[in-house]
């Protein structure tokens, strides 16, 4: 897989699907949700989860980014 370059992390904060996943899984236990409902959206959950630490995993911080003007 191709590494991605990006701004170093010091200059931002990652933003992890942490917030949604939570929100979402209180939904369904607050609305009593069936549990067959919950598996799948825990099953996609993992999934997502995986994919954006593959994604963190493949990406290189490139200073060079930050104050890329051209003279």
């Amino acid at each position: 897989m191709r590494t991605q370059k990006i701004i170093p992390r010091k200059y931002y904060s990652i933003k992890l699907p942490l917030t949604p996943t939570m929100l979402h899984a209180f939904l369904l236990y607050y609305f009593n949700a069936p549990s067959w409902l919950i598996g799948i959206y825990g099953t996609l959950c993992v999934i997502v989860w995986i994919i954006v630490f593959i994604g963190i995993y493949n990406q290189e911080q490139d200073e060079s980014l930050v104050n890329s003007t051209k003279e």
